[in-house]
């Protein structure tokens, strides 16, 4: 039988106004048995998307114009919509606990006014005691930012017990589950050491390789993300100008920095502030570009890029698609959705019957590993 495809068609840019959101879907408990990672806390409710419209039960943006019809007619086929319906994606990333975060944290959050429509991710070097004290990091993790592992020590050769313990900081410090993980330095040592120890999903490199595309294999890149890096005080169209092509070629891109001009801590290659906030807001203002943290987009990769891999097995006129996120990626992070459309029929997980999106798909939980397209 006909498995799930994945199509490079994406809705259309910027929708109208939505009602409203509806409170992000609750994830599963965190590896190791403790609840709330990130990814898979509750969502925040009543955020409005890039695009315009409100979020749905995913907490991602609306993506493409609303008003779009429902598919009619028999269903034979499920597709995946890249990066959640929008044309491309990136991910806006900070490495090392700098103070010049810190001290800015209010000019990034404000990119972030309808809600959580830009979600930053923050790379935290966990050794940095005064930096490590702010309350800046757990008031980004109400506020829907992702924090990831950069290490306890920032040693450019990999070691497990470094990792780890990073790991627990975060998650004793502010009751997060980290899944995303970068290699201080960007060094290689880490594209080995990372996976084995089935800890953090992705492991985000220092070298720009053009990006990533949702028809890339996982299992090739995710522990080699590409990252883009500006140069010392560049400007805003420069820094645009580093990923714009990529982005909107349908591409999902991560960017980093590292500090801002007049920080206390000697950021690497730092540039101004009002040059950074500017460039997200030129993203944000394209109404067609998914801006959302490492982990929330990777998921999105590579459960999309293996849920297309899938076979359907048929029951009559049913075909069901059964998955375990485990066999996408171990560890997997919970909580986490997939926007498809179909040729027709009706889509169910388990006895619920999916609700049509007028923006132009169904909204697919991941955790729930089972999906059957009915006549």
């Amino acid at each position: 039988m006909g498995g799930a495809t994945s199509s490079g068609g994406n809705p259309g840019n910027g929708g109208g106004t939505g009602p409203g959101g509806t409170k992000g879907a609750g994830g599963s408990s965190a590896k190791g048995g403790a609840d709330g990672g990130v990814g898979g806390s509750t969502g925040s409710g009543g955020v409005s998307g890039s695009g315009g419209g409100a979020v749905s039960a995913s907490g991602y943006p609306a993506a493409g114009a609303s008003g779009q019809a429902k598919p009619a007619g028999t269903g034979t086929t499920v597709t995946v919509l890249p990066w959640a319906g929008f044309k491309g994606a990136i991910s806006f990333t900070f490495d090392d606990t700098n103070s010049s975060q810190i001290s800015n944290y209010p000019a990034l959050q404000a990119l972030n006014d309808k809600g959580n429509n830009v979600r930053y991710t923050f790379f935290l070097w966990t050794n940095k005691n005064t930096e490590m004290g702010s309350t800046v990091w757990p008031q980004a993790v109400k506020d829907g930012h992702e924090l990831g592992n950069h290490t306890n020590s920032h040693q450019s050769a990999a070691n497990a017990s470094d990792i780890q313990t990073a790991e627990t900081t975060i998650k004793s410090k502010f009751n997060v589950t980290a899944y995303s993980f970068a290699a201080p330095n960007g060094d290689a040592s880490y594209q080995t050491v990372v996976p084995p120890m089935k800890l953090l999903t992705t492991n985000r490199t220092a070298g720009n390789s053009g990006g990533i595309s949702m028809t890339d294999n996982p299992s090739s890149k995710q522990y080699a993300l590409p990252c883009i890096i500006p140069a010392t005080g560049s400007n805003a169209s420069t820094m645009e100008g580093l990923f714009k092509n990529d982005i909107t070629g349908g591409k999902w891109q991560i960017f980093l920095v590292h500090g801002f001009t007049g920080g206390s801590d000697s950021a690497y290659q730092p540039v101004p502030i009002a040059d950074f906030t500017a460039t997200v807001k030129s993203v944000k203002d394209m109404g067609n570009i998914w801006i959302d943290s490492v982990g929330t987009i990777s998921a999105y990769w590579i459960g999309g890029y293996n849920f297309s891999k899938l076979t359907a097995t048929t029951s009559g006129t049913d075909k069901t698609w059964t998955w375990k996120t485990s066999d996408f990626a171990t560890p997997f992070p919970p909580g986490k959705y997939l926007r498809v459309t179909t040729d027709g029929g009706t889509l169910k997980q388990g006895s619920t019957v999916l609700a049509w999106d007028d923006h132009g798909y169904y909204e697919v939980s991941l955790d729930a590993g089972t999906l059957t397209l009915s006549q």
